[in-house]
């Protein structure tokens, strides 16, 4: 397993992407490699009724990874984790 990102604008070291890839394995075993990070997100969502974005209480660092199966068959291509601030 292996922690890596292909963006050139990531916000963590080598060092600092296996100490999160550990972390995330934690909530996830089957993540096997970061692909990017963004170090500060925010999720809004559309309200149709308004036709405006709202703000939700979730913010953090955002992941993108791949994942594995226990046959390391690739389950999709991407997934996307957002890691609290509070935490």
């Amino acid at each position: 397993m292996t922690a890596s990102s292909s963006g050139g604008n990531t916000c963590l070291t080598a060092k600092g992407l296996d100490i999160s890839l550990a972390a995330l394995q934690r909530q996830d075993p089957y993540i096997n490699n970061i692909v990017d990070v963004a170090s500060q997100v925010a999720l809004y969502t559309f309200n149709n009724r308004s036709n405006e974005w709202e703000k939700t209480d979730v913010e953090g660092t955002l992941f993108v990874y791949t994942r594995y199966d226990g046959s390391f068959t690739m389950l999709a291509n991407y997934f996307l984790y957002v890691l609290p601030s509070e935490l």
